[in-house]
């Protein structure tokens, strides 16, 4: 998974994450409130990696729970408010 707070960096400045486990969503922690992230994925096999996904962009906003976050992707509604990344982009 590729993150970033500044998505006009070339891909290749965006950090890495990797989740080496069978999993179709992540978490991840300490993010800034009030903040865009930008993310996008890419599955790995036997035959080699898929093209990256679309990006989306998560903000941190203060939500119901105290803790809550939204979510949106950039071309279609996506959203999630249990912190967590989604992990593909249909």
């Amino acid at each position: 998974m590729l993150w970033t707070t500044t998505p006009s960096l070339p891909e290749a400045e965006w950090s890495v994450v990797s989740v080496m486990e069978d999993v179709t969503e992540t978490t991840m922690k300490d993010l800034t409130m009030n903040a865009s992230y930008f993310f996008r994925v890419q599955a790995r096999n036997s035959k080699g990696y898929s093209p990256l996904s679309q990006t989306v962009r998560y903000n941190v906003t203060p939500g119901k729970k105290g803790d809550g976050h939204s979510s949106e992707e950039q071309d279609e509604d996506s959203s999630t408010d249990d912190g967590k990344c989604p992990s593909s982009v249909e």
